[in-house]
Formats: C-alpha cells, structure tokens, sequence
C-alpha cells in the first residue's frame, strides 16, 4: 500500500515552512521516532528553502509544490517541485563538507547527509528535487487507524 499526499503553496519563507511542517505533522500519524522526524523535517526545510532563495528571481514569487509517497516499514519520498530557475548544482556529486566562512552550500550539505538518495530533474519548465529515506520497519507504527487506512485509499490527501 502506498499513501500519497501534496500540498502546494507560493515560494515563500512562510508558506515554505508552512509546507514542512504540515509534511511533518503527516508522517508523525506514521512514524514513532522523534529523531528521524526531526531529521526528516530538517532535509525537507533546506529542500524548500533552496527553492525560495534560488528558484525564483528576487522580485518574483513563484510556486512550490510537496508530493510525498509512503511506502509503509520501507521509506518515504519527497518530490519537491518549482516553475523556477533550474539550480544545475543538484545535479552534482554528494556536496563536500562546507568551510564555515561559506556564505552558501549547507543546505545541499545536510539534505545530503539525512537522506539516502537524492537526485534532480527538470522536465520541461518543471524542476523536481527528489529524496528518499529509508525506513527501518521497526521505527513505523504498527497499527494504523481506520481513518488512516481511509486517506490512504484516496490517490492523494490534500492537507
């Protein structure tokens, strides 16, 4: 069974934030552990946050738009997606450790570093970051709750 939700909102600071933590507060009906949840948020805040700072030139806000797939005790995915410039760094190598005089670069560093993989694609005008984590069976919770089992019929839960 896979569960899918979205949530798309303007590229801001905000509404980013906005996005992360409605995302997060999701994947807690699923997940028991509070350190994975909290890395989890970490990666997807630098993910939409690279998207407010480097999308979208500074006089103009444009869209973001969070899909996340549950594949229940196996891993979550994040497809993470913009109209915006494409930020061809991405689609680099795992970045290096960052100086810390570094003005920029972290973001990439962490996502990086708290997910398994991570790639970047641009189809069309649409630039999609995608991530997955793995997850270990047992840090799911092993009952869901009919309410649960019923958003995870609907092809895709607005929240």
């Amino acid at each position: 069974m896979t569960i899918e939700w979205r949530l798309a909102g303007w590229a801001t600071p905000e509404q980013a934030r906005e996005i992360a933590r409605k995302a997060m507060a999701f994947l807690a009906r699923y997940l028991t552990s509070s350190d994975l949840l909290y890395e989890l948020e970490l990666a997807l805040t630098e993910a939409c946050a690279n998207v407010v700072v480097h999308a979208y030139a500074e006089d103009l806000i444009g869209s973001l738009e969070l899909r996340m797939r549950l594949e229940p005790f196996s891993r979550v995915e994040f497809e993470i997606a913009n109209w915006g410039e494409p930020y061809w760094g991405l689609m680099d190598s795992v970045p290096d450790a960052c100086h810390p005089d570094d003005e920029s670069g972290r973001g990439l560093y962490i996502m990086a570093n708290l997910v398994d993989s991570y790639s970047f694609t641009r189809e069309g005008e649409k630039n999609i970051l995608w991530m997955v984590k793995n997850i270990e069976d047992t840090l799911w919770k092993k009952r869901l709750s009919s309410s649960e089992m019923e958003s995870a019929r609907s092809p895709i839960a607005e929240n």
